[in-house]
């Protein structure tokens, strides 16, 4: 059960506790709480930045002498191909979490809704 008004909920933080006395809220957590918002993982940010990082580094090095046949060229596109690979599957790593997380935030949404309803008050 939340104590913030029904309006208000989804502006407030989660731990948020609206005082009936004082009309403001407190980042104290009430003491029966529990979290209805599941958290992305850390890492999943991590891998948007690296993406952001290596998808065009990557892409620079791996055009910028694929034309040329001497052996520092072909290396240096290599390398950029490896970058740029790196860089993709990191984006897709971190797409791929936080769609997961998504998908579960919504069945537990449905879960506590579903026993909201089950519940008389």
């Amino acid at each position: 059960m939340s104590v913030l008004p029904p309006d208000n909920r989804h502006f407030a933080p989660i731990d948020a506790v609206v005082t009936p006395i004082l009309g403001g809220m407190t980042n104290s957590p009430a003491p029966h709480a529990r979290p209805n918002r599941i958290a992305l993982p850390a890492l999943a940010p991590t891998l948007f930045v690296v993406a952001a990082l290596f998808l065009p580094i990557g892409a620079f090095l791996g055009t910028i002498n694929a034309d040329r046949d001497v052996d520092w060229a072909i290396f240096q596109t290599q390398l950029g191909t490896v970058i740029f690979w790196f860089g993709a599957v990191s984006l897709f790593i971190g797409l791929l979490l936080v769609g997961i997380r998504s998908i579960a935030q919504q069945h537990l949404d449905f879960v506590l809704r579903a026993q909201r309803l089950q519940r008389p008050e």
